[in-house]
């Protein structure tokens, strides 16, 4: 009798270890990992931590990190399998209650490209290992861009780093910029590389195509939107205080809704809005008219920054207001603003001074965290514009504008 009771107790307690864990197995169980880095070049090495924190008193007397990436981040100390363009990496950890455990991995960058852990698998059982629990991790650490390390110690490659982000290009003069130029016409005979500058196409084609549909899905808050970045502060008039007087044709770059375009009736013969949004124009349509048809006086257009759908020296103003820091390069936009100005016409150009709020990238699609008036100056210059004037406004959430006012050359 007292080994039936023995062996009865003993059951009751693994039943009850093995409910318990079932149901709070992974409760208070949270994993969190990142790179030591955000930028690394081929053949260097950088850190990849992983941190395992247990806020329950029960203990975990096991779990298993089963991560899957590129097969071109090597974990040379860690148990991993290679399988196609995939790398398997598993981890273990022991963690008791109300404690928390880190390890860290070298990691060795073996080839150029963007990586990131692209699952992670969280598994664990009881001390028994009669229940086996998983659950996919939501942090899987950022992302890591590995450079190629040719092309930047041989001064092929800039860089340009903006807030978290850094933007790469080729140089644009030098020995460097020589031997791109004389090394193109060789690039059709290389399938690889003809491949490499194909998906360069590509990316660009379609972040220009999700640029223009993120435009259209907030235009209906676009107004809101503005508000609540510019508070008070009358962008609008601003702009119009700026027009010179006899103004003949008048163009609003990135026009949106038509706040700025309503603003310059009466100061100019003929008005233009040009935007690559056709939900922003028929905004700016609606605005204007009140109703179906274009509005009088005011020539509303669809079109790009970087092929603006006008006549070389069409305008005699120009204006191009937040819309800057949407683009990849915004040296292009000014180049081609300057071709349909007449010489010596005006543009004023309206945008945040430098800040470091990372946020705005995605609630408003922003590329650059602003421009200082050093950079600004610099832009217009290499665009053969003469800065004119510079005033600085304070605004909402702790940005400023810059409101820059140039002349064409």
């Amino acid at each position: 009798m007292e080994l039936i009771a023995v062996i009865l107790l003993v059951l009751l307690v693994l039943f009850g270890e093995v409910g318990l864990y079932r149901r709070r197995g992974l409760e208070g169980l949270s994993y969190r990992c990142h790179f030591s880095e955000t930028e690394r070049t081929e053949g260097e090495s950088l850190q990849f931590v992983e941190t395992v924190t247990n806020d329950k008193t029960l203990p975990v007397p096991w779990l298993k990190a089963e991560l899957t990436t590129s097969r071109w981040l090597d974990f040379p100390e860690a148990n991993s399998a290679v399988t196609g363009e995939n790398r398997f990496v598993s981890s273990f950890f022991s963690v008791r209650s109300r404690s928390r455990v880190s390890r860290v991995w070298e990691i060795t960058c073996e080839k150029r490209g963007v990586y990131e852990m692209e699952h992670i698998v969280l598994v664990t059982s009881d001390l028994l290992g009669i229940v086996r629990l998983s659950l996919h991790a939501a942090d899987h650490g950022g992302k890591l861009t590995v450079l190629p390390k040719r092309l930047t110690e041989a001064g092929l490659l800039s860089s340009r780093r903006d807030g978290l982000w850094v933007f790469y290009s080729s140089v644009k003069e030098g020995e460097g910029a020589a031997f791109l130029k004389a090394a193109m016409p060789f690039l059709d005979e290389d399938a690889e590389m003809r491949a490499d500058v194909e998906m360069a196409a590509r990316i660009i084609e379609d972040r220009a195509l999700k640029t223009r549909q993120f435009f259209n899905t907030i235009a209906e808050h676009w107004d809101t939107l503005s508000r609540e970045v510019l508070g008070g502060f009358d962008l609008a008039g601003a702009v119009c205080d700026t027009m010179p007087e006899g103004c003949d044709t008048s163009v609003d770059l990135g026009c949106g809704t038509g706040i700025v375009l309503e603003r310059m009736r009466g100061r100019a013969r003929q008005i233009i809005g040009v935007d690559g949004s056709p939900r922003m124009l028929e905004l700016s349509r609606r605005r204007l008219a009140g109703v179906e048809g274009e509005p009088e006086g005011v020539s509303l257009r669809i079109g790009e920054l970087s092929h603006l759908p006008l006549r070389d020296c069409e305008a005699d103003f120009a204006s191009i207001n937040m819309v800057l820091h949407h683009l990849s390069n915004p040296e292009n936009a000014l180049a081609e603003i300057r071709r349909v100005l007449r010489s010596g016409g005006l543009l004023v150009v309206a945008d945040f001074d430098r800040h470091t709020q990372e946020r705005m990238r995605l609630d408003y699609g922003d590329l650059w965290l602003g421009f200082d008036e050093a950079t600004m100056s610099r832009l217009l210059h290499a665009a053969s514009f003469e800065v004119v004037s510079t005033a600085r406004y304070p605004v909402e959430q702790g940005l400023a504008l810059n409101l820059t006012l140039a002349r064409r050359l």
